[in-house]
């Protein structure tokens, strides 16, 4: 015998249905006047959070097929449409859409895109079918999530993105005294008006709701939050407002806002991933950490160990590991970035972490740092620990940078929390994006990897990192540091001992010049190396007079004092 449906679930039916057919009419009634008014508004949120974002997934993911949500007049799809995705632009509303069309023939775009109307909350696809989902301002307009989150997940592939941009209720102070000075004056307008249109149900979202919807249905991501004046337009320029906005947020950017954004990923079914090892010379190292490897991540991850034609135990130590382990064995030592490159092309799996030899796990974190790395289409280091526990300084500012300058002159110790994280990055307790980060440990996915290379394999030896990390950050591929995933333990300096009798201080001086040279000029580069020079000297003072161990300080400034000598 069926069961009758419960009286609660259809009137809550009823109420959607009914929220459903008023949103339609006010859409289909102010389209026009709607497009004209979020234009300028979009685009603040997309300068803020949705290009780098597109700009990313088009490298990771070029050509994916995308639905836009609730697309409207076309601000997202036609985003989309300029970087190369084939997208579905979906709307319940036939006013809008032909707007959205409109503007696609007019930008050239119409090859990129296709219209359709339909319900957010009943997707006419089938399962797993598209490779990204963007979602502007529509689940504000519902009567609940959970219906449309359920269909996102159910379209979007294992290893899909996700974007998501809502008003949110979880405002801070500065938002609140603004919402309420401008609400003032927009009721004041409002009454004011002859002409009532057909009302739309709108209702900001609640972050930690959407977050328990997203965690349920098993997405990776990271929110992020915007406070912003909605006034400012009628006033200054895009660019102003936009550093205005980022002024404003900045505070509290990872915890609350007036507009939430998501970035994120389905995750796949079989989380794996593949570690990527170069090494040289590395017997005495390499078994501990193919052993923690072992113990931690099992069987969740495959080997790749790229060998620069050691001439120790180094293979017979990783012929003897019970683990899954591929071999690339060179003729002879081409260098660090030669031999991570041949890596990445040998992985398997999306989800990639470069290793040094002289590092190990001391859990299974690695997996969530490569989860993330795939989650923001971003380049990702972990907390770096030396043998005796403290942190290592593995994530920096960019060079040449006022960052770089004023931690020369004003020791970290007695600056602003905030100040002291945007000089010295690796101080952070919680995930930041940085200038660069240490080449011991980086994760990220392989097909972005590969599209930047991902090393320059005329480095040799030392400032690959620093130069991938520059690199990236020209196509908005951005550096995250995050001690609040991962931790691994780095010996550091193992194969420079064996190479060099300054530990490599000065071709690690000399290769950042060249990088900074490359990126910036050799004006840029010329400031970045006084900087450091005048970093190195007030440490070296500072450790003298507190007759503290000031080997590696006055090692550097020697090496810099016989570079200078060679000029």
């Amino acid at each position: 015998m069926s069961r009758s449906p419960d009286p609660d679930e259809r009137t809550r039916a009823a109420e959607r249905e009914t929220i459903a057919a008023r949103d339609i009419r006010y859409h289909d009634v102010t389209a026009a006047g709607y497009d004209q008014m979020v234009t300028r508004e979009f685009a603040l949120y997309h300068a803020f959070s949705l290009d780098p974002f597109l700009d990313r997934m088009a490298v990771a993911a070029p050509g994916a097929r995308v639905l836009d949500l609730g697309s409207g007049t076309g601000a997202v799809s036609l985003a989309l449409a300029e970087r190369g995705f084939s997208v579905v632009a979906l709307d319940h509303s036939r006013a809008m859409l032909e707007i959205a069309e409109r503007k696609a023939k007019e930008s050239g775009l119409s090859a990129y895109l296709t219209f359709e109307r339909g319900d957010v909350e009943r997707l006419p696809y089938s399962d797993a079918s598209f490779d990204g989902v963007t979602c502007q301002g529509v689940l504000h307009h519902l009567g609940a999530l959970s219906p449309c989150l359920s269909e996102v997940a159910r379209v979007l592939k294992p290893g899909g993105f996700l974007y998501i941009s809502e008003p949110c209720r979880d405002a801070t102070v500065v938002g609140m005294a603004i919402g309420q000075a401008v609400g003032i004056r927009q009721r004041a307008r409002a009454s004011s008006r002859q002409a009532v249109k057909p009302s739309s149900h709108e209702a900001p979202i609640s972050a930690d709701e959407l977050h328990d919807h997203l965690a349920r249905l098993g997405f990776r991501y990271e929110m992020e939050f915007l406070t912003h004046v909605p006034v400012l337009h009628r006033y200054i320029g895009d660019r102003t407002r936009l550093a205005i906005t980022r002024t404003l947020s900045f505070p509290w950017r990872r915890s609350r806002g007036d507009i939430v954004f998501v970035q994120g990923w389905k995750a796949p079914q079989a989380d794996r991933l593949s570690i990527v090892l170069v090494t040289w010379n590395s017997a005495d190292d390499i078994d501990a950490l193919l052993r923690s490897i072992g113990t931690h991540l099992g069987d969740r991850c495959d080997v790749v160990i790229v060998d620069n034609a050691s001439t120790d135990d180094t293979l017979k130590a990783v012929s003897s590991w019970d683990g899954k382990a591929t071999v690339v064995a060179l003729d002879e030592n081409r260098g660090f970035g030669v031999a991570a490159n041949a890596g990445v092309r040998a992985a398997q799996h999306e989800a990639l972490v470069l290793l040094n030899p002289d590092t190990f796990l001391l859990d299974d974190s690695l997996a969530g740092l490569a989860e993330l790395a795939v989650a923001r289409q971003a380049i990702v280091g972990p907390e770096l620990l030396n043998a005796d526990g403290t942190r290592q300084p593995s994530a920096s500012a960019p060079p040449a940078g006022w960052e770089v300058a004023l931690d020369a002159v004003l020791p970290a110790a007695i600056m602003p929390s905030r100040l002291r994280i945007r000089c010295e990055p690796w101080r952070a307790a919680r995930r930041t994006e940085v200038g660069w980060l240490t080449g011991a440990c980086l994760a990220g996915p392989r097909s972005l990897l590969l599209s930047l290379g991902p090393f320059d394999e005329t480095l040799h030896l030392y400032a690959e990192d620093l130069d991938l990390g520059l690199r990236g950050r020209r196509v908005a591929i951005p550096s995250v540091y995050a001690p609040d995933v991962a931790r691994i333990v780095h010996l550091g300096g193992r194969s420079a001992a064996q190479r060099f009798a300054d530990a490599g201080l000065s071709l690690k001086l000399e290769r950042r010049r060249l990088v900074v040279r490359r990126h910036f000029g050799r004006r840029r580069e010329r400031l970045d190396f006084a900087t450091q020079c005048i970093f190195h000297t007030t440490r070296w003072l500072a450790k003298t007079l507190l007759r503290r161990d000031a080997w590696l300080e006055r090692t550097w400034l020697r090496a810099a004092a016989g570079g200078r000598s060679r000029r």
